[in-house]
């Protein structure tokens, strides 16, 4: 008698942290579900719930309607010889504790599991001035370098492939969880779920996806709680690594009014934000802690009418990297990250070895568009002025800056005061696209050329410049005590893309600091 064809199902498989030993510690309101014995383990329900969709109010009093919702969820845990598996249905991924499950699960097993060349869709978030979460899908089965996935820019969050593995289905995709789409019944599921927690503790991955573990975000709730802990402990003692106070979004500085650390109209603008000008209007130093800093905000105000420009909560303003246990952690626009400490060690190496500008700087006592004027006017003859100047081009190309000082001597000079990651990668990528065009778009040079001062003209711009003969300068005010500029990681990061893209256009790139009183 032949085999009885089995159905086919899809199976969203949590792996439980080895911590976890049972259902009751992992399941959230256990007693509340109806539990079945199913023989390989137990199935949770919870029992759905018919409701009418809320839209039907609105049309009580016309037409008589009766239409109802469900929802159901179940969670499967199963034992295997080593781990505990939850594998939901329905809404069942609700019914899990936060935290009680490993992290990225789906997303290493899928990387062990699948065919270089068979990947159909990814997710990631990227790095840079925009911050930006994106699903990339192809009309084809492709690599991971088809999808212009930056390595050192970009965290790759979910990603679809073809298995090498037939008996792991046709496709295979995972975020913590896994999914799987297979021919199955239940006495299947224990020997798979073995294969799945081999292929999870492989570590395959790294010879297509070395990458992979550079930088991961940390969703750890009793980690993040230790790493909260020690931003407060560092933000009252001053102790235990970078910490830094900074507006999370790019200011408009011709209408900047000032920062307030309470919307107080007795309290004096500030041009700047400083944690230790923060702690001087916390009422109870000793009280401060995570709630306070996520309620507290931070105020930026309009020049032209002093009306709120922007308000943020202090905790979204803090950078900060520290260390526990040997692992290095940092804290941007209000999520942790976790970072390989090789690659902190590969970045912060090509970061020191950036060329410094030889440029001598004043010091900064103002906004940064009055700090580029007083330059401009107390040094005519070397300054060109090119702040808020936009070159007009047509196309998705439509105002852009040449840069905010241009020297006499051929220096491209961008300035911005410090800011979070995501506001600094902006003047990178402002210096990338500027350089760009400066060297193959012959009207961008004509219209640079018509803004600068007759003491400052390019000789010929309808000819290419020689790089050789140019500077790409970006000049960061920033009020932390030394000589020494330090960034943010990941604006080290994006800094490092910059330079290697305006390096190939054959210019060479130096960094200065501009100290801020």
């Amino acid at each position: 008698m032949p085999n009885k064809k089995k159905n086919k199902f899809n199976l969203t498989i949590f792996l439980l942290k080895k911590s976890y030993k049972s259902e009751d510690e992992f399941i959230q309101n256990i007693t509340s579900l109806q539990g079945y014995d199913v023989g390989i383990g137990k199935l949770y329900v919870r029992q759905s719930s018919r409701k009418s969709p809320k839209w039907i109010r609105l049309f009580e009093n016309r037409v008589s309607l009766k239409l109802f919702s469900a929802s159901s969820a179940a969670v499967l845990a199963v034992k295997t010889k080593n781990r505990l598996f939850g594998i939901t249905f329905g809404h069942g991924h609700y019914l899990l504790k936060q935290g009680s499950y490993e992290n990225r699960f789906g997303l290493k097993v899928t990387l062990n599991s699948i065919k270089p060349d068979s990947i159909k869709c990814i997710d990631k978030d990227t790095f840079d001035s925009l911050s930006r979460r994106t699903r990339e899908q192809t009309s084809r089965q492709a690599s991971i370098s088809e999808f212009n996935f930056d390595v050192e820019q970009a965290l790759l969050k979910f990603i679809v492939g073809a298995p090498e593995d037939e008996t792991l289905g046709s496709h295979i995709s995972g975020r913590d969880s896994l999914h799987i789409t297979i021919e199955a019944d239940l006495d299947d599921i224990p020997p798979l779920l073995e294969k799945l927690s081999s292929i999870y503790d492989s570590d395959s991955y790294k010879k297509i996806f070395p990458w992979f573990d550079q930088i991961s975000e940390v969703k750890d709730p009793d980690i993040i709680d230790k790493l909260n802990v020690n931003l407060v402990k560092t933000i009252k003692t001053d102790t235990h690594g970078p910490l830094w106070l900074a507006p999370p979004t790019i200011i408009d500085w011709e209408d900047f009014g000032g920062f307030k650390y309470r919307d107080n109209a007795s309290e004096d603008y500030k041009h700047d934000i400083f944690i230790d000008k923060f702690k001087d209007t916390v009422e109870d130093l000793t009280a401060l802690s995570i709630p306070y800093l996520k309620h507290r905000k931070i105020f930026c105000y309009r020049k032209s009418d002093g009306s709120i420009y922007d308000s943020w909560p202090v905790y979204k303003c803090i950078y900060f990297e520290t260390n526990i246990g040997g692992d290095t952690y940092l804290l941007n626009d209000s999520t942790w990250y976790s970072v390989a400490p090789d690659f902190v060690k590969q970045i912060n190496d090509d970061y020191d070895s950036v060329p410094r500008s030889a440029i001598s700087f004043p010091i900064c006592k103002e906004t940064e568009p009055e700090y580029n004027k007083r330059v401009c006017r107390e040094n005519p003859t070397e300054y060109a002025l090119m702040d808020c100047k936009v070159v007009r081009l047509g196309g998705g190309l439509s105002a852009i800056e040449f840069c905010d000082l241009y020297r006499k001597d051929k220096k491209i000079i961008h300035v911005k005061k410090y800011s979070t990651s995501s506001v600094l990668s902006h003047l990178f990528a402002q210096g990338v696209v500027s350089t760009k065009l400066f060297s193959v778009n012959q009207l961008f040079r004509r219209k640079v050329n018509e803004m600068l001062p007759s003491t400052h003209k390019i000789l010929n711009p309808n000819m290419s410049p020689n790089p050789k003969d140019y500077e790409i300068v970006y000049a960061i005010i920033s009020s932390k005590s030394g000589d020494v500029l330090d960034l943010p990681f990941f604006s080290k990061i994006n800094l490092k893309y910059a330079i290697e893209t305006i390096n190939a256009f054959g210019y060479q790139v130096s960094l200065c600091k501009i100290i801020e009183r």
